[in-house]
């Protein structure tokens, strides 16, 4: 199972330069709700209807994820360790999902590799 990052989606969606391919991994990704919504909130701004491109992104496989009450106090426990390298909430709750999963978490956002180590996670960036 792969989480993927609003970071990740965004990129993806701007057909920005990346390293990695994600859209061969959509049917076995998922996305946490928030962000989800930072994804669709981040096109809106940019001038793109995002909530027509997040339901393309379903239709090709990527799997909405409610979270739960494991994530938020997972996402919450983890403040002071992400505190330094800049992670949002939004970013703690995509972890907090990997986590919860067990899975690889997929991000844009370099800095995310720096927190990898110290919470047991296997982060990749794009």
């Amino acid at each position: 199972m792969i989480v993927l990052d609003a970071s990740a989606l965004i990129a993806f969606a701007r057909n920005e330069q990346s390293s990695i391919d994600i859209s061969n991994l959509f049917l076995e990704s998922c996305v946490t709700a928030i962000n989800a919504s930072e994804f669709i909130q981040k096109l809106e701004q940019y001038g793109v209807d995002g909530v027509a491109a997040f339901e393309r992104l379903e239709q090709v496989g990527l799997s909405l994820y409610s979270v739960d009450r494991q994530d938020l106090f997972y996402a919450a426990k983890i403040y002071k360790t992400t505190k330094p390298y800049g992670l949002s909430i939004a970013d703690r709750f995509c972890l907090a999902l990997a986590k919860r999963l067990n899975a690889t978490v997929y991000t844009a956002d370099r800095s995310w590799l720096k927190v990898a180590r110290e919470l047991k996670l296997e982060i990749i960036s794009i």
